[in-house]
């Protein structure tokens, strides 16, 4: 099955299906993290192929809204109501879906290791949609120069603006500071 292309993004579903093919594979690393990027992979698919049967849309778009879903703070566990608008789609995709998706499909990762493990595309999405992170506001707070900075550099910050980006190499240092600091804190706590 061809799924249709986002015409806002260079994103593909049939290209991440094709990168994921984890049957009777075994990973070894290093790093234990490394290993689980295709069990991440495999789950996010499953995933996904639960919502679209269950929703009956197609994958590409059940990627795109549960990217939005995450950027926007549904990942965190005390977020229950939240919920993801693609309106150019037509399409409603909520936590609560998700969460019985992943029940459905046995998904045994939670989102926020989604999250991390497709942070990059959850950030390219989160930036042709205009989406900041969850953290943004707090992160103009804190770093009130950014609003003098370009609009492209604004977004280039906002879309790393969520805590699973931390360890993404691509960050800004300035976000990556902001980031960093919260972490420390919260463990303080």
């Amino acid at each position: 099955m061809v799924t249709p292309r986002d015409k806002n993004l260079d994103i593909n579903y049939e290209q991440l299906i094709n990168k994921v093919n984890t049957e009777n594979q075994e990973y070894e690393c290093e790093d234990p993290e490394q290993n689980m990027i295709p069990y991440v992979k495999e789950h996010t698919l499953r995933l996904i192929k639960q919502i679209s049967l269950m929703d009956q849309i197609d994958p590409q778009t059940v990627y795109i809204a549960l990217a939005i879903l995450i950027q926007s703070g549904g990942y965190l566990k005390g977020v229950s109501n939240r919920k993801a608008y693609l309106i150019d789609k037509n399409y409603e995709l909520s936590k609560r879906t998700v969460i019985n998706a992943m029940k459905a499909s046995k998904c045994n990762c939670t989102l926020r290791t989604i999250a991390k493990f497709n942070r990059d595309t959850i950030a390219e999405i989160a930036y042709k949609r205009k989406i900041p992170g969850n953290l943004y506001t707090k992160y103009k707070i804190n770093n009130p120069d950014i609003l003098k900075a370009s609009i492209e550099t604004q977004w280039q910050h906002a879309k790393y603006c969520t805590d699973f980006q931390r360890e993404n190499p691509n960050l800004p240092i300035e976000v990556l500071r902001f980031l960093s600091t919260r972490e420390i804190k919260r463990k303080e706590k």
